[in-house]
């Protein structure tokens, strides 16, 4: 009676650790699958904190094309809002582009080239209206600078960007991270605004040839 009682005691015993066991293998295969891995965490976290310095270089040197080292084009992970697609539609001058076809990259390099244009025309006004000893622009001159909304160009001067605030990865606000799927990943964000409140979205990036692109912001 005694060893049938020390048996079943040792069988229980066993069933507690393979469910034991099974517990820690679940939680460790689902952390190698639910979160990025440390050296992918950091270039997440350098792909977010050049966005910034990376728009306002493209935008100082007019060059759409620096953009393609923080953004990627994914329709299906993201959909542009109309305001977005009403810029590509002006730059390429083609009133038949759909959310379908663009992504995030031909937005802001599409954003990059109107406003390149929009320096340019104003500065070839300003040197019109300087040149005829004018005060001001003529009403067709600056019905000329409208953009697609209605708006007036704004007269923009994009200092050169700071290089090394890039080379700091501290003080990012990443709450969480997720996967989306393969070479997919979310990002929980959490950003103070001026009135002291929080405002919090996902990021979502992809990994193409070894690099995470932001896909929808």
């Amino acid at each position: 009676m005694f060893n049938q009682r020390v048996m079943i005691e040792r069988s229980l015993m066993m069933k507690k650790s393979k469910w034991l066991l099974g517990g820690v293998v679940l939680i460790t295969l689902y952390y190698l699958f639910a979160f990025p891995t440390p050296m992918d965490r950091r270039a997440i976290r350098r792909t977010l904190y050049s966005e910034i310095p990376t728009q306002k270089m493209a935008l100082y040197q007019s060059d759409p094309s620096i953009l393609t080292s923080v953004y990627t084009n994914e329709p299906a992970l993201c959909s542009l809002n109309e305001q977005e697609l009403e810029t590509i539609r002006f730059v390429r001058q083609d009133a038949t582009v759909q959310a379908t076809q663009v992504g995030i990259l031909d937005y802001w390099q599409a954003y990059v080239i109107w406003r390149g244009q929009a320096v340019e025309k104003r500065e070839a006004i300003a040197q019109v209206v300087v040149a005829e000893g004018r005060n001001e622009m003529t009403y067709e001159e600056q019905a000329s600078l409208l953009d697609q909304t209605g708006k007036t160009f704004p007269v923009l001067v994009y200092p050169a960007p700071d290089p090394g605030k890039i080379s700091s990865l501290r003080g990012l606000p990443i709450l969480w991270y997720r996967w989306a799927g393969v070479n997919q990943v979310q990002v929980y964000i959490r950003e103070q605004m001026d009135t002291g409140h929080f405002f919090y979205y996902w990021i979502t990036l992809v990994k193409k040839e070894g690099q995470w692109l932001i896909a929808c912001p």
